[in-house]
């Protein structure tokens, strides 16, 4: 008899819309917020990249993974046809890129450095530090993002990097050295699925 009280002070407007007791309860969204993770690597770690993408990719629908990826430099077009068009001046795809890769270091949630003996003294590399660790000191949107160094091969990170405050990922000293690579990048992995559900928590 209670549950048949209840049923009966239940009122549905329309999918996803309820009434309770003259209260209209709005539906909510359950869908987890996507982290951006922004990975910064020179191209020496070209393949520890493409491992992370690979390792990640179960969780595609909670995260998006950006890095530098340029456009192919538009072609030039052919005679006779820039003759008939030598009015016409495509847009430039670098400038354009440039917007886009500015745009994802601001969104970044998670900064992942991949770093060696050549990325410490990379001037992009440098940059995209500089830019994330004040993200980081200022606390944007009362929501600081996360930066992780992942040592990709032996280096003198801690001397030379201003990465040196910041807890690495892995529990190896660099994944070179790692014995079994895939219990590496599995470790990576788990640890990062922990700072995206830390980052979803609202």
């Amino acid at each position: 008899l209670v549950w048949h009280s209840v049923l009966r002070r239940l009122h549905f407007h329309d999918l996803g819309r309820l009434e309770v007791g003259g209260f209209l309860i709005e539906p909510v969204d359950m869908t987890p917020v996507k982290i951006n993770i922004y990975v910064s690597y020179t191209k020496q770690d070209e393949e520890v990249l493409k491992q992370l993408q690979h390792w990640l990719h179960p969780m595609r629908d909670e995260v998006n993974i950006w890095y530098v990826n340029p456009p192919e430099p538009v072609p030039s077009m052919p005679a006779p046809w820039n003759f008939l068009f030598f009015w016409y001046d495509p847009p430039n795809a670098m400038d354009l890129y440039r917007k886009v890769l500015i745009a994802q270091l601001q969104r970044a949630h998670i900064y992942i450095f991949l770093t060696n003996h050549r990325s410490i003294i990379d001037e992009r590399i440098g940059q995209e530090i500089d830019f994330a660790v004040k993200r980081r000191i200022a606390g944007e949107h009362e929501l600081n993002p996360l930066i992780f160094p992942l040592i990709t091969s032996p280096c003198q990170w801690k001397r030379d990097s201003r990465l040196s405050g910041y807890k690495p990922l892995g529990s190896f000293k660099s994944l070179a050295e790692a014995k079994i690579k895939e219990e590496a990048y599995l470790e990576v992995t788990e640890q990062l699925t922990q700072a995206v559900r830390s980052l979803q928590i609202p």
